[in-house]
């Protein structure tokens, strides 16, 4: 029951941003990591979190990140074991707060001391309960804006710390106990970050989409960036707390890098400027087709995938056939392959700094609402259902009365 209702509220947040605030959630992703493509083109993103328990770290831009968050879980189906660690002052909001407490989220007063005992006790329900979690992270504890940014830098000073620009250092304690403590039911450590359009380096996230305005003035982000990475637990997160503390602080030097790039060009790497906002996926995901097609410009792949209109099929199968022709052709040809920024193929900007190198394989997946089918699931599983379960209790509750005054009625004979 919990997951059904977590996968409604997950529908409810699609619907409503789609009417007031429509946008795009535009994914990437390296290649080597995220291997399982359908034929149809479509990336397995979170195959594993649908099966495994699973931990997602993710920068926090503007308030309304976890609402996008979960609209990507609701494309991707793991909106259904879904909790985000948040402020205790949201469990304080009228309905709202309540309905996500009943959904086992993870509430923190932002004190090591006082939350430590309550989220042992989510964690151990959380291992002891059957079926995955999604937990999601926003290490960084707040939003970014001038009043924590300077925390952030005054704490770097004093700590010996290299300062950051467009995330706040992250808050370590609360991330390793709760990674820690789902390690042994949890596989991988999926790494977001997100950046939003219409932003430049100057722009304080926060200000600039305040999640009010979204919904009231129409200020609000057209196109979302996810830049996605799957971590395993096992071999790739440190087991020790200082090892862990020192992995995640790289983690977000890496953020502030790929934001740096993302600012300058409103793209993240390896996302063709034309591209990004041309592969459409309806919401009803289960249904839908998406293509993607990003390599390096100087590999064999880019040749294959230069023809926008060849289908995947068409593509892998003409691997083969152009694999000679191509090496041929690029022994022959002593001009130097330059990056294009206009198409973005190539991986001109980032370093190992950012965790993307230049060689890198880049897929990408444009998740585009349609509020047709927000409309079509609203009819199904609110509309019929509530009118149906109000008809049953109605006609239960008439039955009542005109028993009771049935047996009224015989009594006075």
């Amino acid at each position: 029951m919990q997951s059904f209702f977590g996968h409604l509220f997950g529908l409810f947040i699609v619907g409503t941003m789609d009417l007031f605030c429509p946008y795009q959630i535009i994914l990437s992703g390296k290649k080597s990591t995220f291997n399982n493509i359908s034929i149809d083109g479509t990336v397995n993103w979170f195959d594993f979190a649908t099966t495994n328990t699973s931990v997602a770290i993710s920068n926090h831009q503007i308030y309304s990140d976890w609402l996008y968050i979960w609209a990507l879980g609701y494309f991707k189906n793991y909106d259904y074991f879904l909790k985000f660690v948040a402020k205790e002052g949201i469990r304080k909001i009228p309905v709202f707060g309540r309905a996500l407490g009943l959904l086992d989220f993870l509430f923190l007063k932002r004190s090591w001391n006082e939350d430590k005992d309550n989220l042992k006790s989510m964690l151990d329900k959380y291992n002891s309960t059957s079926g995955p979690k999604f937990v999601t992270i926003f290490p960084e504890g707040t939003t970014v804006n001038p009043k924590f940014m300077k925390i952030s830098t005054d704490y770097a000073t004093a700590n010996n710390l290299k300062p950051t620009k467009h995330v706040l250092l992250p808050k370590t304690s609360g991330a390793y106990f709760i990674v820690n403590s789902l390690r042994n039911s949890n596989r991988h450590i999926y790494n977001f970050t997100i950046g939003y359009s219409g932003l430049d380096s100057e722009s304080c996230p926060e200000y600039s989409y305040p999640i009010f305005g979204m919904f009231s003035k129409g200020i609000y982000p057209r196109k979302v960036h996810i830049h996605i990475e799957r971590l395993s637990m096992e071999s790739e997160i440190p087991h020790d707390e200082d090892g862990f503390n020192k992995w995640l602080l790289d983690e977000f030097y890496k953020k502030d890098k790929m934001l740096s790039y993302f600012y300058k060009n409103g793209k993240f790497p390896g996302i063709p400027s034309e591209l990004s906002s041309s592969i459409h996926l309806p919401s009803d995901a289960s249904a839908s087709i998406s293509n993607l097609k990003l390599y390096p410009r100087n590999s064999v792949e880019e040749q294959l995938y230069s023809n926008d209109s060849l289908t995947l099929e068409n593509r892998l199968n003409g691997i083969a056939d152009t694999q000679s022709g191509a090496e041929s052709s690029q022994k022959n040809d002593t001009t130097p392959i330059t990056p294009d920024s206009n198409i973005g193929n190539k991986i001109a900007y980032m370093n190992t700094d950012t965790g993307i190198g230049e060689n890198d394989l880049i897929l990408n997946e444009t998740l585009n609402p349609k509020i047709r089918f927000f409309i079509l699931k609203i009819i199904l599983l609110l509309i019929i259902p509530y009118t149906f379960i109000y008809l049953v209790l109605a006609w239960l509750w008439y039955l009542i009365v005109d028993l009771s005054l049935l047996t009224q009625y015989v009594m006075t004979i």
